[in-house]
């Protein structure tokens, strides 16, 4: 499926031909040529009054030359002349729309006819159920935001959980015995009294607001019980119908899988229609029709969801504990699941339930991780011990998957222990066990995770698209999908593979953009407006303009206004945070600051000229466009949008043939090559590419297995000799341990530093931490273990390199293992200093490519003694290579993902 911009577009009308046909339509006007020209003269025959506002978005219409714009702006017009005072002007637009346009335009256009009439039976009250709903639900937002109903469910809500705990903490507390301190007993009778406090504490919430807003409340005995039936009714129905849910819900997709919040909401506004009617039959309240009814229903629901979250922010404070002879920890969860119904603080509830039982507590994460081990083993006949069966059961227990929806580390576990692999699976010659596929897509799920590349931008856009896959396998909780997803992971690592993932099980649907340009354009004309003033290529201009209409409006995409789904930082005042939906606004400002400068319009709109040709051929649009969205909307890293534009596979026998007959040392040919593609991940500067030239060309050599364990071993007994007969690694020995098969820039940091060009040091925690917070204030509290200051920085005015020293109560054998790290940073910090005077204003992109030349030295460093740890895990975690491997873990560390868009 393809785009809805995709393709030529609407035909254009032409215009000699279109005054041609007004005219025939005329009597008495020939002076008449053109659609509005035929409208304003409709308007004066019938006498209908317009207002000078009226008049003059007319008069400007006149200058339009674009048919298909003209009709947009008059749909815009009537809308805005929507309210009950100026609806027969709305009216007669409509009508007249639905009227002329099949008239006088070509059949390309004729489905603004068919929306003005829809329009204008919604605005009479005729038509479907969703035309009248249309007109009755001005006032919905007003009626729903009531303070009096909010107030009576934020007063409710913790009055009946605070009795709900209190009552089964005293019933299961009692020193004898007795029917009532059994589980059941107690917690009916906790249930019982919570919901009559429920009623009462919503009834004289509502009425408690209502005489604070002045409105007069009937406090009479009578009125007070009417009411209070009235509520319990309704309560009552809710809870049944939410109850019915959630066993039905458990019966079709089993009870690892959580029902869904639409699907809870669907239960509980069942709940409150039908108690609506009931109400009606027993004369309790006045006969609804069927539309009445739904409003009614949706604006209670709303009123219950927002005070129920009040509630829960005013009783997350109180402490709530469970009884000390209560059951087992693991039973008194179970029994207390149900009491929260429109969410109790789970994580007040659990830290209570860690304070009943060893098994819970935050420090017992390691026998969590023993006893999933002792099963990962028993099953595949390794035992615990085997390195492999430890980094599958680490990422199963749940602080693997912090960052992810809670109960997706219960839902991974399930999906391990139960799904069968076949024991050898054989890919290009090479078999690989189940533990071993097991192992590498546990890795890589951890890698992305904690990333979060989808919802914060991070990373790359295949680790987002890895994300999306994992979620909606988690999802659907079964096995073949997991199994599969792991192939593609493991062995086919593109985004075309993960596509055709999501489309061979029915993902893709949900990423779709399903609504035709125009209906979207008709929605939300401001957003076409705006991006009209922007001198964009055409393709973008409609791709953009469809999807932030559909982010706006359209149901596929409701998830991606969830803030726990997608989400923004905004920086405020002070340097407070706070977490936010994502917002069109933020991206349209953002494409508005790039298209001010002519210089950037050519270049920037043959780039999202290439998103819009990538996310046309794909069956995900809504992603690509989300991926972009995200970067747009921050500000992010341009290299993440070339990402997206134009994809590129990781050939290593290609890069290495570039690299292997480049004869000089400085691989001028190679890097003009590479600048600026995968290789470098996508990062424009030749003295980089350079770099990563020598790199690639170094890396079969230093990473052969047995090489690099004979130079890890020789770099270990140097080290040793290094310390001689001293406690601790000081400034010298790091610049001897220099001397140790050095790399070009180790080799030119060792001279430097012997001979007092940049000022160096060993520091102690307690020092560096007085230096990074005195130089780097958004240091976050960390202990950096390395820092350079230029001249102008530095407390003696030259140039500083300070390294963290070892911690001096680890054994000679461990400090002489940590050694490497204190060269290799030295490295890391060298090259700052060489590149500090020439990358220009220190932007986000300039720190992006000073932190990758240091880091790449710092790897290069590293290999060259023998330690490959990093390398292997960038084999495993990005297919798309070291570069894009290195902008990710710069991105993730340095820039936070997506600059935090600063509100001021």
């Amino acid at each position: 499926m393809g785009l809805p911009f995709g393709g030529t577009g609407p035909i254009r009308p032409d215009p000699i031909h279109l005054a041609k046909i007004a005219s025939s339509q005329l009597e008495a006007t020939s002076e008449v040529s053109s659609f509005v020209q035929l409208l304003r003269h409709d308007l004066r025959r019938s006498g209908f009054p317009t207002t000078t506002t009226q008049q003059a978005v007319l008069q400007d219409l006149m200058g339009e030359a674009d048919t298909e714009l003209i009709l947009i702006d008059l749909f815009t017009l009537a809308a805005e002349n929507n309210q009950s005072s100026e609806r027969p002007f709305a009216h007669f637009i409509y009508s007249w729309l639905e009227a002329r346009v099949k008239q006088l335009l070509p059949k390309s256009l004729w489905s603004y006819g068919k929306v003005a009439g829809q329009k204008r039976l919604a605005l009479a009250g005729e038509g479907g159920l969703g035309a009248v709903l249309e007109p009755m639900a001005q006032d919905f937002i007003a009626e729903t935001l009531d303070p009096t109903m909010i107030a009576g469910m934020a007063l409710a809500f913790p009055l009946s959980r605070l009795t709900q705990f209190k009552v089964f903490h005293t019933l299961r507390g009692l020193p004898r015995a007795t029917f009532w301190s059994h589980s059941r007993p107690a917690f009916l009778t906790a249930k019982t009294l919570g919901f009559a406090m429920e009623v009462s504490g919503f009834v004289f919430g509502a009425k408690t607001m209502a005489g604070l807003l002045g409105r007069d409340p009937d406090w009479s005995p009578g009125s007070l019980w009417a009411e209070m039936q009235g509520m319990a009714l309704i309560l009552f129905f809710i809870k049944g119908s939410g109850s019915l849910g959630r066993t039905a819900w458990k019966q079709v997709h089993g009870p690892a899988i959580t029902p869904s919040q639409s699907y809870l909401f669907a239960s509980h506004f069942t709940g409150i229609f039908a108690s609506h009617h009931v109400m009606a039959q027993l004369n309790m309240g006045p006969p609804l029709t069927v539309e009445q009814n739904i409003l009614a229903s949706l604006k209670f629901l709303m009123q219950i969801e927002i005070g129920g979250k009040i509630g829960a922010a005013l009783l997350s404070p109180l402490p709530i504990y469970l009884p000390p002879t209560a059951k087992p920890p693991h039973q008194v969860l179970d029994w207390h699941r149900p009491l929260s119904f429109a969410g109790v603080p789970e994580q007040a509830l659990g830290t209570n339930v860690a304070m009943a039982g060893p098994q819970f507590g935050a420090g017992d994460s390691i026998f969590r991780v023993r006893r999933l081990a002792d099963r990962l083993g028993e099953r595949f006949k390794v035992g615990r011990q085997d390195p492999r069966v430890w980094t599958i059961a680490e990422a199963m227990d749940k602080t693997e998957f912090s960052h992810a929806p809670k109960e997706f580390a219960k839902r991974y576990r399930d999906l391990v222990l139960h799904t069968s692999f076949p024991d050898i699976l054989l890919k290009d010659g090479v078999a690989w066990s189940a533990l071993d596929l097991l192992q590498r897509g546990t890795e890589v799920f951890q890698h992305v995770m904690v990333q979060e590349p989808f919802r914060r931008g991070t990373g790359s856009f295949y680790d987002s698209l890895v994300q999306i896959a994992l979620e909606r396998t988690l999802e659907s909780q079964k096995s073949p999908v997991f199994r599969n997803l792991l192939e593609v992971i493991t062995f086919h690592r593109s985004t075309a593979a993960l596509e055709k993932f999501m489309e061979d099980w029915s993902f893709h649907y949900r990423y779709q953009l399903r609504e035709s340009v125009l209906t979207l354009a008709l929605r939300s004309p401001q957003w076409r407006r705006r991006l009209k003033n922007l001198n964009m290529p055409h393709d973008v201009h409609r791709g953009m303009a469809a999807y932030l209409a559909t982010f706006s409006q359209g149901g596929d995409a409701k998830p991606f206004r969830d803030p726990n789904y997608n989400y923004l930082i905004l920086r405020g005042p002070y340097d407070t945070t706070r977490q936010v939906p994502m917002q069109a606004e933020y991206a349209l400002k953002f494409l508005e600051q790039r298209f001010e400068n002519p210089e950037n319009q050519q270049a920037y709109g043959q780039v999202l000229t290439w998103v819009m040709e990538q996310a046309g051929q794909s069956k995900v649009p809504l992603l690509y466009f989300d991926r972009l969205f995200k970067i747009l909307a921050t500000g992010g890293l341009h290299e993440k949008v070339v990402e997206i534009a134009s994809p590129d596979t990781f050939h290593w026998a290609s890069l290495y043939r570039w690299v292997s007959v480049d004869p000089s040392s400085h691989y001028p040919e190679a890097a003009a090559k590479i600048d600026g593609s995968l290789y470098t991940g996508y990062v424009k500067d030749y003295s980089l590419a350079q770099k990563f030239a020598r790199f690639y060309h170094s890396v079969p050599l230093l990473t052969h297995p047995d090489r690099a364990k004979l130079h890890r071993n020789e770099f270990h007994l140097f080290a040793d000799r290094a310390l001689g007969e001293k406690t601790n690694f000081g400034p010298d020995e790091v610049i001897e341990l220099l001397y140790h098969r050095p790399t070009p820039l180790a080799r030119q940091a060792r001279e430097a530093l012997v001979q007092k060009v940049v000022d160096f040091d060993v520091l102690s925690e307690t020092q560096m931490l007085e230096l990074a917070k005195r130089y780097q204030p958004n240091l976050d509290g960390e202990i950096p273990e390395g820092i350079f200051l230029p001249p102008h920085r530095s407390p003696s005015g030259r140039p500083f390199i300070g390294i963290l020293e070892i911690d001096p109560n680890f054994s000679r054998e461990k400090k002489i293992s940590d050694a490497l790290n204190l060269a290799a940073i030295t490295v890391h910090e060298f090259e700052h200093f060489l590149h500090h005077r020439n990358l220009g204003p220190f932007t986000q992109s300039a720190q992006m490519r000073s932190e990758m030349r240091a880091w790449l030295e710092e790897y290069f460093y590293l290999l060259q003694q023998g330690e490959t740890l990093e390398w292997n895990r960038s084999l495993n975690r990005s297919p798309e290579g070291f570069g894009v491997y290195l902008r990710k873990l710069i991105d993730l560390s340095y820039l936070k993902g997506p600059k935090d868009l600063v509100i001021r």
